[in-house]
């Protein structure tokens, strides 16, 4: 009996301690912008391995571009420009040294709120056709996914079928022949020219199926290729990506001059604006919206605390989550041996 009594103490405990590491994380995570109502979806195409200087070579994004139905900026992907890292810029809004995600071999999911995860909070549906890292970044937060290993083949016709049976108002599209062709072949390549023709023109196809159920296009990459193929460092070959808007309503949309440069981690709070959701704490780019809710807002928040370095103080809190999950595992772990010894006695 007084072990059953013990058990049942110690059951209590680990619950408020749970609670407590669940306020924890709410205090942190919870500071966000406040949302906007919109009406706004969002495809976003990730080519990866697209450079910035090869936009020319895609005629049907050139002709949206010269007849102002489309703007290009050209984005800053930082360093490392490896294709993991940039994932998760993208879609988190802050830089490597915040997310910690710092290579390709980091096989970790994403601790930082990201637009997947914030879309499920507001009750919007998420879709992915990608290739399966996006699934060990993001698990269990994207609706309808299409995963592939080897073969992007299908890639965006499972997004289009994705968009007309269950119309998500976030879905990312992520083709990789032409990241393929850059390591195999070098960026200059005929081979790698080629497959940045067949990307966009199946960009033109998934965009004459969207472009009437409320959908804004984006368009972006991870990273560039050198000449003689590879990626990683900060050379301009690398980090020199495009990031497209093609919109059936772009002279409305009120952007920031696009003869600026921008950062990869703009893109995010961008997505945010045009969804209608929250940008949060980490993201450290800012919207290409003009007017809109600035991060930096929120970020007043904390300065009767005295923090001036916002990079430090993130890097310190995902040290702190990844404590977190820890002690969630030992907590669940616990609970299940417990209550194994309690039917047991």
């Amino acid at each position: 009996m007084a072990a059953k009594l013990y058990s049942m103490y110690f059951i209590l405990y680990l619950f408020i301690l749970s609670s407590s590491i669940f306020n924890y994380e709410g205090c942190i995570y919870d500071l966000k912008t406040t949302p906007q109502t919109t009406n706004n979806k969002v495809c976003l195409i990730i080519v990866d391995g697209l450079r910035y200087d090869y936009v020319p070579y895609m005629e049907y994004i050139s002709w949206h571009i010269q007849n102002d139905s489309a703007v290009l900026y050209k984005s800053i992907s930082g360093v490392p420009s490896y294709s993991r890292p940039g994932y998760e810029r993208i879609l988190t809004g802050s830089e490597t040294e915040i997310n910690g995600i710092h290579s390709n071999n980091n096989r970790i999911l994403s601790l930082i709120p990201n637009i997947f995860s914030l879309c499920k909070n507001k009750g919007l549906k998420t879709s992915c056709s990608a290739f399966y890292w996006f699934e060990e970044l993001y698990p269990f937060l994207i609706d309808y996914k299409y995963l592939y290993f080897y073969n992007d083949s299908l890639v965006f016709k499972k997004a289009e079928e994705f968009v007309k049976k269950y119309k998500p108002e976030f879905i990312v599209i992520h083709p990789m022949e032409v990241d393929n062709a850059g390591h195999r072949y070098g960026a200059k390549s005929s081979g790698y020219i080629n497959s940045v023709k067949n990307v966009d023109k199946n960009i033109e196809k998934t965009w004459d199926t969207i472009k009437n159920d409320g959908y804004t296009l984006l368009i972006t990459s991870d990273h560039g290729h050198r000449d003689e193929s590879g990626h990683g460092d900060g050379c301009s070959e690398c980090i020199n990506t495009p990031f497209i808007i093609i919109s059936n309503n772009i002279k409305n949309l009120n952007l920031k001059d696009n003869k600026n440069i921008i950062s990869q981690i703009d893109i995010a709070p961008t997505i945010c604006d045009f969804l209608g959701i929250s940008k949060t704490i980490y993201m450290t780019g800012e919207s290409l919206f003009q007017n809109k809710n600035n991060i930096s807002e929120i970020r007043s928040l904390f300065t009767f605390y005295g923090i001036k370095n916002f990079k430090s103080f993130f890097n310190l809190t995902s040290i702190i989550t990844y404590v977190i999950i820890s002690i969630y595992t030992v907590i669940y772990f616990s609970y299940f041996i417990i209550v194994i010894k309690i039917l047991n006695s």
